[in-house]
């Protein structure tokens, strides 16, 4: 009997630091299952192309899983110092937030940098998705709270925007100018003749020719910090006014080519953007 009470003593010991356990790790428990399970549905959208609901999701069942950590706090007697302590755990809590943030900032900046590069040498970008799948992934962040400052990626986004819209315009004005240069150049052989007559003027008027250029050199790469609307209009327009004075010859800008340059430049000196369809669509169409 003493044997059998010791045995139902110690088992509703046992129970009772079970429950009690439970009950302050229930929490803990919560928060990382809820987070595993957030993370995976978020895997399962990414499978799905959803991109927006899975990054969104993604940063939320992250947050979890460190809640879930930071939760287990160690208890000391002694109001005082527990005080303290929470105190100090909250500041890791902030600090580990702020860096979480970080890491949906740049988990969605990948995300979105990856869908903009794919398929870029077909008929263009596809910039109104593009724009789409940026304002719902914002959207989405804010409305779980998420405050994460997305204007350094709309901002390369714009960049790479501009980029697309020099090329698409940039090619067929290069055209144009090549035209005008194998003009010119057939203008210095009939002056100077076969065998030339002065090599010395020949030379110097061929230099001169061939230093007349668009300024349309790594334009991917400056389109981060540079107005490359701005230096390839310029360049076109200087440039054409050097053909025609030095050689006479008028360079036959395509469509709208430079109208359209000068306002995306204008564009990128008064950012943020306003993509309006009209705007859009010079991503994909040639001038």
């Amino acid at each position: 009997m003493v044997v059998e009470g010791a045995l139902v003593s110690n088992l509703k010991a046992t129970t009772f630091e079970f429950l009690r356990r439970a009950a302050n790790d229930w929490e803990r428990l919560f928060f990382a299952a809820l987070g595993v399970t957030l993370i995976t549905y978020a895997a399962i959208l990414m499978i799905m192309d959803d991109v927006g609901r899975a990054s969104a999701i993604f940063g939320i069942g992250f947050l979890s899983v460190i809640y879930s950590n930071l939760s287990r706090f160690k208890k000391f007697k002694g109001l005082g110092f527990e005080a303290e302590l929470w105190e100090d755990k909250q500041k890791e809590a902030a600090q580990l937030i702020d860096r979480l943030k970080n890491v949906v900032s740049i988990y969605t900046r990948e995300i979105i940098i990856n869908k903009v590069m794919q398929g870029r040498m077909g008929g263009g970008a596809d910039w109104k998705a593009h724009w789409k799948l940026f304002d719902e992934l914002v959207n989405q962040h804010d409305s779980l709270g998420q405050k994460i400052d997305f204007e350094p990626l709309r901002r390369r986004l714009e960049s790479i925007f501009i980029f697309d819209v020099c090329c698409r315009i940039g090619g067929p004005l290069g055209g144009a100018f090549q035209q005008a240069k194998a003009k010119a150049r057939r203008k210095i052989d009939a002056k100077f003749g076969q065998p030339v007559s002065d090599p010395s003027g020949f030379d110097k008027e061929i230099a001169l020719l061939n230093n007349i250029n668009l300024d349309d050199q790594d334009q991917f790469i400056r389109s981060e910090n540079e107005n490359i609307a701005k230096r390839l209009y310029d360049s076109a327009i200087s440039g054409s006014q050097m053909l025609k004075t030095v050689f006479d010859v008028d360079v036959e800008f395509p469509g709208k080519s430079l109208d359209k340059l000068k306002h995306v430049s204008e564009l990128y000196e008064n950012r943020p953007i306003v993509f309006t369809d009209e705007l859009l669509s010079w991503s994909k169409e040639k001038s």
